[in-house]
This record gives C-alpha cells, sequence and structure tokens, in this order.
C-alpha cells in the first residue's frame, strides 16, 4: 500500500513530490576503515531493505558527516552493531530518491 507524503525540494519541478509510507529499516554496520582524509573513517552500511539496501551506504555521506574516532567513541559505533530507522521513496516529482530517518541520537 503507497501513500504520498508532500514535501517541497529544490528542484526545477514546481509543485510538490510523493514518497511512499515510511518502511521500517535496520543497518548493519559491516566495516570500519580509514577514509583518504587523515583522522577520518568511512563507516559502511548495509540495509535490509528499501533502494539503500542495493549496495552499502557510507554513513558519513548520509549524515553528512565527517567521521572521528571520537564520532564513532561518542556515538558507540563499531563494526557488527545494528543501526534502525525509516526509509521513505520517492515515488513522484524530481526531488531526493529518499528520506531517511534515524532512530540513533547521533551526537557530533
Amino acid at each position: 500500500m503507497l501513500s504520498s507524503a508532500l514535501f517541497s525540494c529544490n528542484s526545477s519541478t514546481e509543485g510538490p513530490c510523493g514518497y511512499t509510507d515510511p518502511i521500517f529499516v535496520k543497518m548493519e554496520i559491516t566495516s570500519i576503515e580509514p577514509a583518504d582524509e587523515e583522522g577520518i573513517y568511512n563507516v559502511w552500511l548495509q540495509f535490509n531493505k528499501s533502494i539503500l539496501a542495493q549496495e552499502e551506504q557510507e554513513l558519513g555521506e548520509l549524515r553528512d558527516v565527517k567521521v572521528t574516532s571520537s564520532y564513532l567513541e561518542k556515538n558507540h559505533l563499531q563494526e557488527g552493531i545494528t543501526l534502525t530507522g525509516k526509509v521513505s521513496e520517492l515515488t513522484e516529482g524530481d526531488c531526493e530518491p529518499y528520506v531517511l530517518s534515524w532512530n540513533h541520537g547521533f551526537s557530533e
């Protein structure tokens, strides 16, 4: 069952965009590795559902943050743990392909 949620977006298309009802997702941290930038880490997540499950996703990119060792410690992030959240996928319009919300209370 699909329903539309209306969101405005910064795009060339006028009018609202439609999204599916949010679906509950689990995201397992599959690996944590040093990034090209010194002191920064890539935290790779495997989603169990949604368009984000097609390939591993990088936490820093999803959250638009630089993941440092301090960030890992503050947020108790380590390989093998599972985070949860909800994903709504774009059904109409020219907006972001998904909206992701996290159940994990991240500290910067």
